[in-house]
């Protein structure tokens, strides 16, 4: 007789998408709390920071992180928390909008007649795709709408931002 864990059969009693969604409302009852205030905080302590790695090099990040926070208004966990929703919310929003523009750029070769055989293939594909891959779903169930629309509000800013830090960590 083999030795049963409690864990079996945990599986079969909940279905793995009410696990997920359980798991889904922990994280984001675990969120930190999305407000426009505490986002022009970030943008502010981002734009500092972005000034202080200018003027002192990259050798000096650690200065311009102190000298951000200095100004920041927001304790450095709580702007880190709410770096890494941003950071999160950005890097697949920035995903999904280089997808777009290349379905824009095929699909207008495709109006043209001018695509080729592995153009053709890569248009059908995001067509297939676009809506399966879209991110705002997934980031609403983690993040909360609420939150996510607050973030959507500013998406353009909050994308030049989030490629100017990651340009500045290079």
């Amino acid at each position: 007789m083999t030795k049963q864990s409690i864990f079996d059969g945990l599986d079969q009693a909940f279905g793995s998408e009410d696990l997920q969604a359980a798991d889904m409302k922990t994280l984001r009852l675990a969120t930190p709390i999305v407000t426009n205030e505490r986002l022009d905080k970030l943008v502010a302590f981002q734009r500092a920071w972005l000034e202080a790695v200018k003027r002192h090099g990259k050798d000096g990040l650690a200065a311009a992180q102190q000298e951000a926070l200095a100004g920041a208004g927001l304790p450095a966990r709580e702007l880190g928390e709410l770096e890494a929703i941003v950071r999160d919310y950005c890097g697949k929003r920035w995903t999904m909008r280089v997808l777009e523009k290349r379905y824009r750029e095929l699909d207008a070769k495709q109006k043209q007649g001018t695509l080729t055989d592995v153009e053709t293939e890569k248009l059908e594909r995001l067509q297939d795709e676009m809506h399966k891959i879209d991110p705002l779903p997934g980031l609403e169930r983690r993040y909360g709408h609420e939150a996510v629309a607050i973030i959507a509000a500013r998406e353009e800013e909050l994308i030049e931002l989030h490629q100017a830090v990651g340009a500045a960590l290079r």
